[in-house]
C-alpha cells in the first residue's frame, strides 16, 4: 500500500477460499494496492483482472516494467454487494523486471463515496493470456 493512511484486513466475506483482502478508503487521493517484481516483455500483451465488491472510488493499473509508468483505466465508482469484474490490458513500452499490478482506491464526497468506506478484493489475476473462463471458481 502506498501511503500511511492506509487500512488492510483480511474479510471473512471472501469470493474463494477463506478470505478476502479488504482495503479502507481513507484519503481523497489514490492509494495503490500492488503486485510487483513480474518480469514482462514490451512484445507481448498482458490482461489483469480484479473481482471487487464494497463502496468506494477503483481503478486497475498495470505498471510498466524498470520505470514508474503505470497505465491506469478509468475511475469505477463502486456501491456493489455483489461481485464486480475490472479487467485492463496493456502491451508495455519496455522489457524487465519490476512490472505488475495495481488497485487504486480512494472515497470521494462528491460521488457519494465517504471516507472509511471498504472495498474487498476477491481475486486478482496479471497474466500473458485472459483468464481462463469460469475464473474465479466459485
Amino acid at each position: 500500500w502506498t501511503g500511511a493512511e492506509a487500512n488492510i484486513n483480511q474479510s471473512i466475506d471472501a469470493l474463494i477460499d477463506n478470505y478476502s483482502t479488504e482495503l479502507t478508503a481513507t484519503t481523497s487521493n489514490n492509494r495503490g494496492f500492488y503486485q510487483y517484481e513480474k518480469t514482462m516483455n514490451e512484445d507481448t500483451m498482458y490482461y489483469a483482472e480484479v473481482w471487487v465488491k464494497g463502496t468506494g472510488v477503483v481503478s486497475l493499473c498495470i505498471k510498466y516494467p524498470n520505470t514508474d509508468t503505470t497505465n491506469c483505466g478509468d475511475e469505477n465508482i463502486l456501491n456493489e454487494v455483489s461481485w464486480t469484474k475490472i479487467s485492463r490490458s496493456r502491451q508495455p513500452s519496455n522489457s524487465g523486471n519490476n512490472g505488475g499490478i495495481k488497485l487504486n482506491i480512494k472515497y470521494d464526497d462528491s460521488q457519494g463515496i465517504p471516507s472509511g468506506s471498504k472495498i474487498l478484493i476477491g481475486a486478482a489475476w496479471l497474466g500473458e493470456a485472459e483468464p481462463p473462463a469460469g475464473w474465479p471458481s466459485q
